[in-house]
């Protein structure tokens, strides 16, 4: 059955996207590459362009769930990112300078990668803003693989939860070597506006959509599965709602905590917005940029905000 990708591409099969995320490959000049994962091991695949402010922390991060391997591809980075990847312990690394939204939005790669080194095997796929958390993620991905497997669920929804800080937007600094979490620690404590489709149970609007989106009810889609089994059948078509499209009817069981929100956000939507690499013509970079232009001292803290303080926080307001 035909089915359409991020940039709406239309293909007429898993096979011919497959075919497509191969030929993709060739546009990633290999930096360092370990080599075969070991027989264990969780690898992530993110594509990342001008992070320095985040990488340190996002490897941190995964690597204290368990995470045996990165494989990161550096689209462009000039901030000192790709340098800094290159000496990073346990990431496989990729540099290209080719286009992001021609490539799926990077999903392409993500796909090839995955799909000629990790196939039949748990993976995870994220961005470097998104820091994954769940129940007991103090044991790691084992046991959370395995209690998924239990359940006989394929992949982990985990929506987005955009964090921030008690100050405006704009005067929230994340440095290199800072915790973002500790940073940006609070969030909105309210339900979840959820909605059935047919690519699967999706989560909608959250900060972003009460502060940017108030003139599109829709708001932007929260819902993410970024830790999936990657079978023959699996393909990240798109970063929210990857096929097979019948896995994704399940509850939320973890949430990836998105540092998007600070001081780095407006530079970050004024170059999206020239480059025109993102979804839709960069119009979510759109409203980013017009709201905080009209109001730079937005803030996002309110009545609403609740401190996290570890997944417990996320437990107590039922959010996983």
């Amino acid at each position: 059955m035909p089915f359409a990708a991020t940039n709406g591409t239309v293909w007429n099969s898993v096979a011919d996207y497959r075919r497509a995320a191969a030929a993709a490959l060739g546009q990633l000049t290999p930096i360092r590459d370990a080599g075969p994962l070991n027989e264990q091991a969780i690898p992530l695949v993110a594509v990342v362009r001008n992070e320095i402010a985040l990488v340190g922390a996002f490897l941190d991060h995964y690597r204290k769930l368990g995470v045996g391997r990165f494989f990161i591809i550096d689209s462009g980075s000039t901030d000192g990112t790709f340098e800094f990847l290159k000496e990073a312990p346990g990431v496989d690394l990729w540099w290209t300078t080719e286009s992001y939204a021609k490539a799926n939005h990077g999903a392409l790669w993500h796909d090839g990668l995955l799909h000629s080194r990790a196939r039949g095997r748990w993976c995870l796929r994220t961005d470097v803003d998104e820091f994954l958390a769940f129940r007991h993620m103090d044991r790691g991905l084992v046991p959370l693989v395995r209690s998924l497997q239990e359940a006989k669920e394929l992949r982990l929804h985990a929506p987005m939860l955009d964090m921030y800080s008690d100050r405006p937007i704009m005067e929230t600094a994340i440095q290199p070597g800072d915790d973002p979490l500790h940073v940006c620690c609070w969030f909105d404590g309210t339900p979840d506006r959820m909605e059935s489709r047919a690519d699967g149970l999706w989560v909608y609007g959250g900060v972003r959509g009460r502060l940017f989106f108030r003139d599109y009810p829709g708001g932007p889609g929260l819902t993410k599965f970024p830790l999936v089994l990657y079978d023959d059948e699996t393909a990240f078509v798109t970063s929210h709602s990857p096929l097979p499209h019948s896995r994704n009817f399940i509850a939320p069981k973890g949430r990836l905590l998105h540092i998007k929100l600070h001081a780095g956000l407006l530079p970050r939507a004024r170059w999206a917005i020239s480059s025109r690499q993102y979804w839709q013509d960069s119009f979510e970079y759109k409203c980013y940029f017009l709201e905080l232009g009209r109001n730079p001292k937005l803030s996002a803290h309110c009545a609403i905000s609740r401190k996290y303080e570890g997944p417990q926080s996320l437990a107590d307001m039922v959010l996983i």
